[in-house]
């Protein structure tokens, strides 16, 4: 992102329109309207359809949790019951950091 988390507040704050200004901070962040809605309103859930599955609520921030904590992406998709792809994504726009597929080394 092109600004900061208060920056991005401030200008939502003082806008003229809120609605639109949502899409322009987007836009000018180069990331998407949902990226922008977490910082303003700290919505975390999202809601995303899934071929044969239907509409499908997700929460983001329990995701990003439950990777940090250990697991893997695979087993994330499995337990939530959504496409790999879809849990790398979300956990890509949520600013985690994703983990290498190499395996775990320890420094001796």
């Amino acid at each position: 992102m092109e600004m900061s988390e208060a920056e991005i507040r401030c200008s939502y704050k003082y806008a003229k329109r809120p609605k639109q200004q949502i899409r322009i901070l987007a836009q000018l962040n180069a990331c998407n309207r949902e990226q922008i809605e977490m910082i303003l309103f700290g919505k975390t859930e999202r809601k995303m359809h899934i071929k044969g599955a239907g509409d499908v609520v997700v929460d983001v921030a329990k995701l990003a949790e439950e990777y940090n904590a250990g697991l893997s992406i695979k087993q994330l998709s499995v337990k939530h019951e959504i496409p790999v792809a879809m849990v790398t994504r979300l956990l890509q726009d949520a600013n985690v950091t994703i983990r290498g597929r190499g395996r775990r080394t320890e420094n001796a």
